[in-house]
């Protein structure tokens, strides 16, 4: 698999995760990329790729980051919404706000929703999404759209609703998971944003370094010491990227 349709087929998943609400299934992965047999460490890295782009991969087992703190009350300094944000927090609230109110204990709908009804699990996410939004402003960072923090925030509400444990307080462990989901993701992206070198970057500018280096003939071989002079990029990252394209040369 050269460089080019690597980068391409990147491309289409996260496509396809974004048209689907920003989720895609590990079937739908491996389908795309069936052709290339990719290896559990090459898929795992386009996996990890989707996760930065902010795609939930459904599907996929991995552990949930620990927390290493139990309480529920974190310190954190948020960052003042821009005006965009704000009219997108006053229309969100205004949505809210025409969700009907069911009238059934959030317990017993959390207790149905974990036994598989759908209704009761809906009427269980409506109850707590006005508090995602809540959280989301109380834990606004600048260089994370507010946005994406409601819908991280509304992903681990889901994941909350479903280990609740009914005989405790749920609204504390609704509220904790909320919370732990979003300041994961905000981590994690923040970290992130501070690279220039993702996944897709490093595939631009090895193509563009092998066009360069080869001006155009095919034929001609590359080196990966070559390539690290020419990028100033090591050359760990370097053979990274290549064994996860699939190419060979030396």
């Amino acid at each position: 698999m050269d460089i080019k349709e690597f980068q391409k087929k990147l491309v289409q998943v996260v496509e396809a995760g974004k048209a689907a609400g920003n989720c895609i299934s590990t079937s739908q992965v491996e389908e795309l990329f069936r052709e290339d047999e990719l290896s559990e460490e090459q898929l795992g890295k386009v996996y990890e790729y989707l996760n930065v782009q902010k795609i939930q991969v459904i599907g996929r087992q991995e552990e949930a980051p620990q927390q290493k703190d139990d309480s529920v009350s974190v310190q954190y300094q948020a960052a003042p919404l821009n005006e965009e944000e704000k009219s997108y927090l006053r229309k969100y609230q205004e949505t809210l706000k025409q969700l009907s109110k069911s009238t059934e204990p959030i317990e017993a709908l959390i207790q149905k929703a974990q036994i598989g009804d759908a209704d009761a699990l809906q009427k269980a996410v409506e109850f707590y999404m006005p508090l995602v939004s809540e959280i989301a402003v109380e834990l606004h960072h600048a260089q994370v759209p507010l946005a994406d923090t409601i819908a991280e925030g509304n992903v681990h509400l889901m994941m909350a609703l479903n280990r609740a444990e009914a005989d405790k307080n749920v609204t504390l462990q609704i509220e904790k998971g909320i919370r732990d989901g979003i300041l994961y993701m905000i981590e994690e992206q923040t970290e992130q944003k501070r690279r220039d070198d993702t996944m897709v970057d490093k595939v631009t500018r090895l193509e563009q370094a092998v066009k360069d280096l080869t001006d155009g003939d095919e034929d001609l071989e590359f080196s990966v010491d070559e390539l690290s002079l020419f990028l100033d990029m090591p050359k760990e990252e370097i053979e990274d990227v290549l064994r996860l394209t699939g190419e060979n040369n030396n």
